[in-house]
């Protein structure tokens, strides 16, 4: 069995995670966030873990966590429309199981379960993206930026309004309403550019660096996306293929 197949992923309450398993979180986000450090950390993991209701989380044969995703779900409003924002506060993935979809694989059960539980609510992301990210978010329909001249007038008003609440807690550090960007923890191994399967990709990258030429020292768009039916129904279909070819071995 391969390595990426040699995790098991776990989704839970934040308060139940137990102290090994919380030391071993801290472990690995020092390992992918390497300037950091527990004298100068400005917000510790403990006290994140906290913030957020639910941590999703991958440990290896030994019990090391592999990846970590934080996350709340909020309900807001914006111009008369309520809607639910799964709000990720952390996602941290070993920089030695980069490039295996840890994050994909702890996303996938957050956006799900959303939609699930909420059939007929709006559900929005919003979030700041590398460029992995962000082609991967167009892969599955719209998405809209912060800031853009293309974007519609009620996500533009949404991401304005949301956008600070969205990154209020470190490690993200600033939010720069001048350049419509995030300033945001760069992961060991995250300022990579993304390899290109297709011409519709490469263009979305050009898009990308148009809006954030300095993504690689971690200063990165902002974005919004609706979590429709057809969006999870592909996220699913991936998540669930993706657990079939790993009993099998693949």
């Amino acid at each position: 069995m391969g390595r990426k197949n040699s995790l098991t992923y776990h989704h839970c309450s934040s308060s139940l995670v137990d102290e090994p398993t919380v030391q071993s979180m801290e472990k690995i986000r020092y390992k992918a966030f390497p300037y950091l450090n527990t004298d100068e950390d400005v917000i510790p993991f403990r006290t994140q873990l906290e913030r957020y209701q639910f941590a999703n989380y991958a440990t290896d044969s030994e019990g090391e966590v592999r990846g970590i995703l934080l996350y709340a779900y909020h309900m807001r409003e914006h111009e008369g429309r309520l809607f639910l924002w799964p709000h990720v506060g952390e996602a941290v993935v070993d920089p030695d199981y980069r490039g295996s979809a840890v994050l994909g694989r702890l996303s996938a059960p957050v956006f799900i379960s959303a939609r699930i539980n909420h059939p007929f609510l709006p559900i929005y992301g919003m979030e700041g993206v590398f460029p992995g990210s962000y082609i991967n978010l167009r892969n599955g329909g719209p998405v809209y930026a912060w800031g853009q001249e293309d974007t519609p007038e009620w996500e533009a008003g949404a991401l304005d309004k949301f956008v600070e609440e969205a990154y209020e807690h470190p490690p993200i550090s600033v939010v720069d309403r001048e350049t419509h960007t995030a300033r945001v923890c760069v992961s060991t191994g995250s300022t990579t550019p993304p390899k290109f399967r297709s011409e519709e990709h490469r263009r979305a990258f050009e898009d990308y660096e148009r809006m954030a030429p300095d993504w690689q020292q971690g200063q990165v768009p902002v974005v919004m996306y609706e979590v429709t039916y057809s969006w999870v129904w592909g996220f699913a279909l991936w998540y669930y293929m993706d657990k079939v070819k790993g009993w099998f071995g693949r």
